[in-house]
C-alpha cells in the first residue's frame, strides 16, 4: 500500500501550470510509456487548433512496475531533463538531472500515514519548494498543497476522478481559498487494458472558460 500511494503521488504531482511533471498513471504494471505533447493554438480564421509537438516524455518501469525514469525532450528530441527514481521502506529518493547529466535537483518523498511530503532541494542543499499530498483510501491522490522555498504555502490543489479512476478535474485554490485555475481532461481513446492513449487539456481562470491547451497522446509497451 506504501508503493501504491507513493507512486500515485509521483504520477499525479505537477507544477502551478504544468501537468505531466512526473509523468501519466498506467491503470496496469508497464515497461514504458511514450507520450507525446502537444499545444493548441489559436487563429482567427479557424479557431482553436493543435498544434505540434512541443515536448516528450518517456517513462520506464521496473518489473513490479515501479517507475524507475524518466526523461523529458524537446519537439526536436533533444534531452532537456532526466530523474531517477530510488525505492527504500517509506521514501523514494529522485534525482533529477539537465541536458549533459549535471544534477539539478534531489528529491526525498517520505509517506506519512495518510499524506505524502516530497521535499525538493537545489544542488547546494537548499529548499527549492515542498509539497503535501493527501490519499483515498484506494491511494488516488486528492489534494496537494504547494510551498516555496521559504516554506510559505503558494496553492492547493484539489484532485476529481471520473467513476473508472482517471483524473477529470484539478482545481486550484489560492492560500486564501478563492479559486484560481481549473484544468478539465477529456479522453478520447482507451487500449484493451483500459489505459488510456489519448486525452485533451483545458484550463479555466477568470473570465476564461475551457481554453484548450494540450492533447497528449501516448504509446504504452507492456
Amino acid at each position: 500500500m506504501k508503493h501504491v500511494a507513493l507512486l500515485s503521488f509521483l504520477f499525479f504531482f505537477a507544477g502551478v501550470f504544468s501537468l505531466p511533471a512526473d509523468g501519466y498513471p498506467v491503470k496496469s504494471p508497464a515497461k514504458k510509456v511514450v507520450s507525446e505533447i502537444r499545444t493548441y493554438n489559436w487563429k482567427s480564421s479557424r479557431g482553436w487548433f493543435e498544434g505540434g509537438i512541443t515536448k516528450i516524455v518517456n517513462q520506464y518501469y521496473d518489473d513490479e512496475g515501479l517507475l524507475v525514469k524518466m526523461e523529458f525532450y524537446d519537439k526536436d528530441g533533444g534531452l532537456l531533463e532526466k530523474t531517477v527514481f530510488s525505492y527504500g521502506d517509506e521514501t523514494i529518493k529522485k534525482v533529477t538531472t539537465n541536458h549533459d547529466n549535471t544534477p539539478v535537483r534531489i528529491s526525498v518523498v517520505r509517506y506519512e500515514t495518510d499524506t505524502v511530503t516530497e521535499t525538493v532541494r537545489r544542488t547546494d542543499g537548499s529548499l527549492f519548494f515542498k509539497t503535501v499530498s493527501r490519499f483515498s483510501p484506494e491511494g488516488s491522490i486528492t489534494g496537494l498543497k504547494y510551498y516555496n522555498e521559504e516554506e510559505t504555502l503558494l496553492f492547493n490543489k484539489i484532485f476529481v476522478y471520473t467513476e473508472e479512476g482517471d483524473l477529470k478535474h484539478i482545481r486550484l485554490y489560492n492560500p486564501d481559498g478563492t479559486f484560481a485555475v481549473e484544468v478539465s481532461i477529456e479522453y478520447h481513446d482507451f487500449d484493451e487494458n483500459g489505459n488510456w492513449l489519448s486525452r485533451s487539456e483545458y484550463y479555466t481562470y477568470a473570465d476564461v472558460r475551457r481554453r484548450p491547451r494540450d492533447k497528449v497522446s501516448r504509446s504504452i509497451e507492456y
